[in-house]
């Protein structure tokens, strides 16, 4: 199903090599085109662009940049999902989605992925409807 064009394109800053190419594939299977960003500071100009973005951020990407991005990225576009991908076996990555899921992630994801659970994640922004305009009121 091609996505429709009021919705924004799924965004990833993902830095390990194949979990990118794997989320890249899956989405580009169901017609959704992602915009990776090589950056933080690419990702934050993406976001200001797309405001209902799905936002896939590996943890070795917010382990590198700290969980300070989380905030940063909520303040570029308070209305996108952010959906971590962490590995189950990481040492490191436990206590890390326990902090992000405080500061308000919308999902984790604990590898290996599997391509429902990619999609899954996008799937929200794709039938998400137009608000509805409230009846005109009658002052009379």
């Amino acid at each position: 199903m091609p996505m429709s064009p009021n919705i924004s394109a799924p965004v990833l800053l993902v830095e390990n090599a194949a979990v990118l190419q794997a989320v890249v594939r899956e989405l580009g299977r169901h017609q959704l085109s992602p915009r990776v960003a090589g950056e933080v500071a690419e990702l934050l100009r993406l976001l200001k662009m797309e405001p209902e973005a799905t936002v896939f951020l590996d943890c070795r990407a917010l382990m590198q940049h700290g969980v300070g991005l989380i905030a940063r990225l909520r303040v570029a576009s308070p209305g996108s999902r952010l959906v971590l991908l962490c590995s189950r076996d990481h040492p490191h990555h436990q206590s890390l989605v326990r902090e992000a899921m405080d500061m308000g992630v919308y999902a984790c994801l604990s590898a290996p992925y599997q391509d429902y659970e990619i999609l899954a994640m996008v799937r929200p922004a794709q039938s998400r409807k137009p608000p509805r305009k409230p009846p005109p009121r009658r002052d009379g």
